[in-house]
């Protein structure tokens, strides 16, 4: 949808082009500032926060950052590919898409109970993303932006609105939890609309800004990147998680959650640092692209193993 309107801006309404990319913009406000902290606070007001293993959330988000990383610079050495290129790949094996394609499939396969869950293993993502991510994909390009990529280190990353929403968001849902107030019934049928109504805002601003182009000449990256994203950092993270006890916590819902969201493909904040620092943007498209269209053979498999467990 988000290329259709692209292309309808620049064949059809051309003169609308600059109101069509402002009404873009606000989608993603939209849905990252007034959706998910509805969802956020409604999930977060029926959890068991007294689930003192659940901190192993996060920490295992940031595992599987760090692993698909590792993993992709260990997959460009073995294609001797050069630094521009091995950026890039840093960049779609680490950077995950949890925030719109993981949280919703949580939703389509689990249910609403396990957007808490999706919500505390992404809970340090952003943060990650640009006090570590960053910094170590900037390491092996040229910074084209010197002076604007400087803020998005450190503590700085909690002045973005964002995430200081997301934030204030648990926290409510948090306070309603230890509160004597119950959760409205009609909670629960405003999320299940809400949650692909967000997703559909998320994503069609990514269709729009994408410029497609020849994938053939990085098949090889883009699969390496497959190899990692949907089998390499799942067979790793899921039994660290058995290992934790989290198998027994919701009926198997925790466990459930990681899976899923370990086996997300790239997310299109992917293709930000290798803009930034001169890196190859053509890989990181491509592996964007190859592997998010790949979801159509990985989401059966994954709804299979998830009856299973």
């Amino acid at each position: 949808m988000g290329k259709v309107l692209n292309w309808m801006s620049e064949h059809k309404w051309s003169h609308a082009e600059a109101k069509l990319e402002t009404t873009i913009n606000w989608m993603t406000k939209v849905a990252l500032l007034v959706l998910s902290p509805f969802v956020l606070v409604g999930v977060f007001w029926i959890v068991d926060i007294r689930q003192t293993s659940l901190i192993y959330l996060p920490i295992l988000g940031i595992l599987c950052l760090v692993l698909g990383g590792l993993f992709a610079v260990g997959f460009s050495k073995a294609l001797k590919l050069d630094r521009i290129r091995t950026g890039s790949m840093f960049a779609s094996g680490s950077f995950s898409n949890w925030g719109s394609f993981g949280m919703l499939f949580c939703f389509m396969l689990l249910g609403e109970q396990s957007l808490v869950f999706v919500a505390m293993f992404r809970l340090l993502e952003e943060f990650i993303y640009y006090t570590v991510g960053f910094p170590i994909v900037k390491l092996y390009g040229v910074n084209q932006q010197g002076e604007k990529t400087s803020s998005l280190s450190g503590l700085r990353v909690f002045a973005d609105p964002f995430i200081l929403t997301a934030l204030l968001a648990i926290l409510i849902g948090g306070g309603l939890n230890l509160s004597p107030l119950e959760r409205p019934g009609f909670y629960e049928l405003l999320i299940s609309y809400v949650v692909p109504l967000s997703t559909l805002l998320l994503v069609i601003p990514v269709g729009y800004h994408m410029r497609l182009m020849a994938l053939q000449g990085y098949m090889k990256e883009s699969l390496s990147i497959s190899t990692i994203k949907f089998i390499l950092v799942p067979i790793c993270i899921v039994p660290i998680a058995y290992l934790l006890g989290l198998d027994n916590h919701y009926d198997g819902i925790v466990i459930k959650t990681i899976l899923i969201l370990t086996a997300m493909p790239p997310a299109f904040i992917s293709l930000i640092p290798p803009k930034l620092y001169g890196l190859d943007v053509n890989l990181a498209n491509s592996s964007w692209l190859i592997n998010t269209g790949l979801l159509v053979f990985v989401l059966p498999v994954l709804y299979v193993i998830i009856q299973w467990m």
